[in-house]
């Protein structure tokens, strides 16, 4: 043999340690496994997990309470502050938009009253223009008549009876 061929077979010869582990893993699942269910079935287990479960609240509530203390100390907003605050917001904006909307109402309605006074302020300079076209009409009939008057008792065709 050649040395090329002897380091092919050395390397032929290096496992793969994903196989090693599969090999393992399906060799001990089974027993590893079963041990597992009868320490999980066991009274001594579920005390265990009471025990963890009872620590956890305890001290979830010691840390709940220390940290909205510190939060009180100190002037940091909290989500409480936070979500106030939005609301508050929220609120406010609810205001001016009802505001901001009965402003257009109002705006709307003074430009129609605008509109109205304009066709007001038309409607009386006509009747001005008419008023003083009829004063005039009435002054100049006037006249009229009295020149025709003036001019019939004058005429010597006019009989008098």
């Amino acid at each position: 043999m050649s040395f090329n061929e002897e380091n092919k077979q050395q390397e032929m010869k290096i496992p793969n340690p994903f196989e090693i582990w599969k090999k393992m893993y399906f060799a001990t699942e089974e027993a590893i496994s079963s041990t597992v269910r009868e320490a999980i079935a066991t009274q001594s287990f579920a005390r265990m997990i009471d025990s963890m479960l009872e620590n956890y609240l305890v001290f979830h509530k010691l840390y709940t309470e220390t940290t909205e203390k510190w939060a009180e100390a100190f002037p940091f907003a909290t989500k409480q502050d936070v979500a106030r605050v939005a609301e508050i917001v929220v609120a406010l904006e609810d205001k001016i938009d009802k505001i901001d909307l009965m402003l257009q109402e109002k705006n709307q309605s003074l430009n129609e009253i605008r509109t109205a006074i304009t066709n007001l302020g038309k409607l009386a300079s006509d009747i001005m223009a008419l008023s003083s076209q009829e004063s005039a009409f009435k002054a100049s009939s006037y006249k009229s008549k009295k020149k025709e008057s003036s001019a019939s008792k004058n005429s010597p065709d006019v009989k008098e009876e």
